[in-house]
């Protein structure tokens, strides 16, 4: 069997796919010119970084398209959220605007806030200080159209 070739060596090689892409940047192994068709030398592949998981206690709180966006977004971004970051315990806070599916179907919801705590006693915690209760009070000022909240631990898998 012929040792494995460089890419400069491939190039030339009439085993060369379409393009002049080797054949084996697309199968993904080298073939050896002159070898058996099932004597393959696989492409060693670096090894993956271990996955670091951490556990968190995640509030993930779904908004309802309002009847006014406009008015919804300034309340939201000045005073809400501002005023959610205060919350004691926070560890982190994402904010997504979900645009139009595939299709061009309006997304489900209009917003989407995922808030992180330490544990689902830190999460207590915070939600019971003035600074917790003033965020839940303040929904009522801007999501008339309702929104669904969903809490439980969440693993980060990568």
């Amino acid at each position: 069997m012929i040792a494995a070739k460089s890419w400069s060596d491939e190039r030339r090689d009439p085993s060369a796919g379409k393009g002049g892409v080797p054949i084996s940047h697309i199968l993904g192994f080298r073939v050896a010119v002159g070898s058996h068709p099932l004597e393959m030398n696989q492409i060693p592949r670096a090894p993956r970084a271990r996955q670091r998981r951490s556990l968190v206690f995640q509030v993930t709180v779904l908004y309802n398209h309002p009847e006014d966006p406009a008015k919804f977004d300034a309340h939201y971004d000045e005073v809400h959220a501002p005023l959610a970051t205060t919350i004691p315990g926070l560890q982190r806070y994402t904010v997504s605007r979900p645009g139009p599916g595939p299709d061009g179907a309006k997304p489900p919801y209009y917003l989407v806030a995922v808030l992180e705590f330490e544990s689902e006693a830190a999460y207590g915690a915070g939600m019971s200080g003035p600074e917790g209760k003033a965020a839940v009070a303040d929904l009522a000022n801007f999501a008339t159209a309702g929104a669904a909240v969903m809490a439980g631990s969440a693993v980060s898998v990568v």
